[in-house]
């Protein structure tokens, strides 16, 4: 076997892996509708249309159990930090009280976020890295006696 075989993959190799870091911009035309998981949380016609035309920009930061979002739309910026130790925290306000939240990261690439709603319904997003390029948010609502809903939010490195 000769050195240049060896030396190979460094010079072929894919650039490194920047996992989640970075600027994202959202793709509608890749994404599934969300709309049927936001009527069920409550959300009038007119802001469930808006939301569905919006530019999504999403910065994010991560360590090793840290998750920082800043979320970026025409109509201004909202900071989502997640801890992945699994603990039950306060979450969003909503109609009814205030969500419990909590983060887990199964595996690497993978950040999994549920919402407990006051009413009983559970809103799990999976933040899934596939590839260096794209990571998608998949969305499951689930409520007691009722048929779970699922959208995916598709989003591309910028």
């Amino acid at each position: 076997m000769s050195l240049h075989l060896l030396s190979l993959p460094l010079l072929t190799g894919s650039p490194p892996d920047r996992g989640f870091k970075g600027a994202w911009v959202l793709d509608a035309q890749a994404s599934q509708p969300v709309d049927g998981i936001l009527k069920e949380l409550g959300y009038g016609w007119v802001t469930r249309k808006i939301f569905a035309s919006l530019s999504v920009k999403q910065v994010i930061q991560t360590e090793p159990s840290y998750f920082k979002s800043r979320i970026e739309t025409l109509f201004g910026q909202d900071t989502v930090e997640l801890h992945a130790d699994g603990v039950w925290r306060p979450g969003r306000e909503v109609k009814g009280g205030v969500t419990r939240q909590r983060t887990h990261k199964p595996r690497p690439g993978h950040w999994v976020t549920e919402d407990r709603f006051p009413s009983g319904k559970i809103l799990k997003v999976h933040r899934v890295l596939v590839g260096n390029n794209r990571f998608e948010e998949r969305l499951e609502l689930t409520k007691t006696n009722k048929v779970t809903l699922r959208g995916t939010r598709v989003f591309r490195r910028q």
